[in-house]
């Protein structure tokens, strides 16, 4: 699982700070001071906790991908159950849903970097001229 994090970093990134969000926000009913909102903003979600979170419930990412347009479905067919990631059809089979709910996620995964990916080569370099051109 730990590879999954370091092979899609944009993706990571993602539900590293969704995860800190949901954790912060938890806070609203709560008396917790602002320093301390602070200080955890500046941890951050650490990759041991997310791999905690995925292997023990893959779906809690779906709402994730949900807020980055990746809409994944798991059903059961009568070969067992399969998965889609926005109408990317998965062929294979698993016996059951939370494996097959862990194949999805790794797609939506890269896909989500993909599309982090484009949008962040595509964002001009804000330090003016492309370092690798030459103004002679």
């Amino acid at each position: 699982m730990y590879q999954l994090l370091e092979k899609y970093p944009y993706a990571t990134d993602v539900v590293r700070q969704w995860f800190m969000e949901k954790m912060i926000e938890s806070f609203k009913d709560q008396s917790v001071p602002q320093d301390f909102k602070d200080f955890m903003r500046t941890q951050g979600v650490p990759n041991e906790n997310i791999v905690k979170i995925l292997d023990g419930n893959p779906r809690v990412l779906f709402d994730v991908f949900d807020d980055n347009e990746l809409i994944i479905s798991v059903v059961h067919t009568e070969n067992g159950f399969t998965w889609d990631v926005n109408h990317v059809k998965n062929i294979s089979h698993y016996s059951s849903r939370k494996e097959a709910e862990m194949a999805a996620v790794e797609r939506a995964f890269q896909m989500l970097d993909d599309k982090l990916n484009i949008i962040i080569s595509e964002t001009p370099n804000d330090e003016g001229q492309d370092s690798t051109t030459s103004s002679e």
